[in-house]
């Protein structure tokens, strides 16, 4: 059973582990997106989107004692969040990626789980657990390339919606006709210094645009953005520029995918929908560095992309320049939205939270 947590790109390589792991150990696989990110809370947001002849309804997973990880006992309906928030009201700290793993995941690379159901998430495809039991690989699987692995899953395991997929191949037939720059700007999430998100880090994007389309005039340029503030950023500087439309949050460094006020979730996933499978059929892809998002338009089928670059954010003089005030952005972040982790910081550390603490005006 494979548990929705994360953004849309996490989400989909974590799929492909799970695919992969089912068919290696003959389970039935179960999807269950019910968490309410890209979905009204309680909705398989997966079954909204997608089509797989690989997963099985949801309907017909039955309750066990027989669990692993046992902490899912008599929980498997329940969102991984909510485990999550749990064990915060306890230990009073959250949990960082690999502890959560160990704790409410099985390990993908152990093929001879006992337990009935099976659960897994995870954040990426986990291809160096899958390869622990090559020897249950299907003839057919690419099995020295991560990247051609989760094509071929893809391709034979997940369909969009006919909808939605009608919706991309209109798209692209009036805008793609000619050569395609794609740019994914993640501007939220993983940026928690204001340097990170000021004219500097959006300049790295705009030398490799001018690069890209001096040896391609005839190129044009899609922006796919999780900020309101980049798209009018690029929008006047290359005025023939082609974003769809869509909702952003208020707070410019809210994440999209973390929108607690959202209007329409489902219009915020089929939005990302949009955006992924257009990126994909670009013909240059010009990325942050590490997101899986930009990382899956590679790999669905069918994607034109050849050629990539991918802009780090990190610089070390300005982020050191930076960090004090970025700790303070930081409580003050905590303090609004997460009301209980900056409680923890005062009972525990009063002296560094008033020494850090965001300053009144």
């Amino acid at each position: 059973m494979q548990k929705g947590h994360a953004g849309m790109g996490n989400r989909v390589f974590t799929f492909i582990s799970a695919v992969a792991y089912s068919k290696m150990t003959g389970r039935k696989l179960f999807v269950d997106w019910r968490d309410g990110m890209y979905a009204p809370k309680g909705v398989d947001a997966f079954s909204l989107f997608f089509d797989s002849p690989a997963v099985s309804p949801l309907s017909e997973l039955r309750n066990s004692e027989s669990v692993a990880p046992a902490v899912w006992k008599g929980r498997l309906g329940e969102p991984i969040d909510s485990l999550l928030l749990d064990d915060f009201r306890v230990r009073r700290k959250w949990m960082s990626s690999e502890p959560r793993r160990q704790k409410y995941s099985i390990d993908i690379g152990d093929a001879g789980c006992a337990e009935d159901i099976a659960v897994f998430f995870d954040y990426s495809l986990r291809f160096d657990g899958l390869e622990k039991n090559r020897r249950l690989f299907l003839k057919e699987w690419p099995a020295d390339a991560p990247k051609a692995f989760a094509k071929h899953i893809l391709k034979e395991s997940l369909f969009l919606k006919p909808d939605l997929a009608e919706e991309i191949s209109l798209i692209r037939k009036l805008h793609f006709s000619s050569p395609m720059i794609g740019v994914h700007v993640r501007h939220t999430d993983n940026l928690p210094f204001d340097y990170l998100r000021s004219a500097p880090f959006l300049r790295k994007y705009e030398r490799e645009i001018a690069r890209l389309s001096l040896k391609n005039p005839a190129a044009r340029i899609f922006l796919c953005t999780d900020s309101r503030k980049v798209e009018l950023h690029f929008k006047k500087l290359y005025p023939g520029i082609f974003v769809l439309e869509k909702d952003y949050p208020e707070d410019s460094g809210q994440p999209i995918h973390l929108w607690r006020d959202c209007p329409d979730s489902e219009r915020m996933a089929r939005a990302a929908l949009l955006d992924l499978y257009l990126l994909s059929g670009c013909d240059f892809l010009i990325c942050s560095a590490g997101s899986s998002f930009s990382r899956l338009a590679e790999c669905l089928p069918g994607s034109r992309v050849g050629y990539v670059v991918g802009v780090r954010s990190f610089r070390l003089i300005p982020f050191l320049l930076d960090i004090n005030r970025g700790i303070r952005d930081f409580l003050s972040e905590a303090d609004r939205r997460f009301g209980l982790a900056g409680q923890w910081l005062r009972d525990h550390f009063p002296r560094i939270y008033f020494f850090l603490r965001p300053k009144s005006k």
